[in-house]
């Protein structure tokens, strides 16, 4: 499900270059009796061109968004893999936490939004806002306001960081 704009994009280039060689092939015959005529050979090449041109490229545009997007979620992961085996331990308390309605499913928040603040090793206050934390964590693991939480971060940078689960 992740990779949905690339699967989409590689369908759309497909039907864009399908469009292309099927009208390239086929009888345009025009309007004798109106009061416009379309020269067949014009509208076959609109057609294979526009029309098959324009969905390939709408495709081109639906994969580099699924590389972009894929691209980001494994720089995440890896700084996330980063902060839990090299990061130093810490304890946050909970100073925020709400539904997000932003995201919503049958008209049921599926997230939460969490906001904790934390002390690095030279005492220095970091506050981190996560806008997708699941709602079903949220209620199994009971956090609410003033509530402690388990934090990870890294040394040079305090600011990537994750709360363990």
């Amino acid at each position: 499900m992740k990779n949905i704009n690339f699967i989409f994009g590689v369908v759309l280039v497909g039907a864009g270059i399908l469009v292309y060689f099927v009208t390239r092939d086929i009888k345009i015959v025009g309007d004798r009796g109106g009061a416009a005529t379309v020269n067949p050979v014009t509208a076959r090449l609109v057609i294979s061109y526009a029309v098959g041109g324009g969905l390939a490229l709408l495709g081109l545009i639906f994969i580099f968004a699924g590389f972009w997007s894929r691209s980001k979620e494994i720089k995440g992961a890896k700084i996330t893999n980063e902060i839990a085996q090299n990061g130093m331990d810490a304890v946050g308390t909970v100073t925020f936490v709400d539904k997000n309605y932003l995201i919503t499913m049958n008209n049921a928040p599926i997230y939460s939004i969490i906001e904790y603040k934390f002390k690095d090793d030279l005492g220095m206050e970091h506050i981190r806002r996560i806008d997708k934390v699941p709602s079903d964590w949220v209620i199994r693991n009971k956090i609410m306001v003033d509530g402690t939480l388990k934090v990870k971060y890294l040394k040079e940078d305090p600011k990537k960081n994750i709360m363990l689960f």
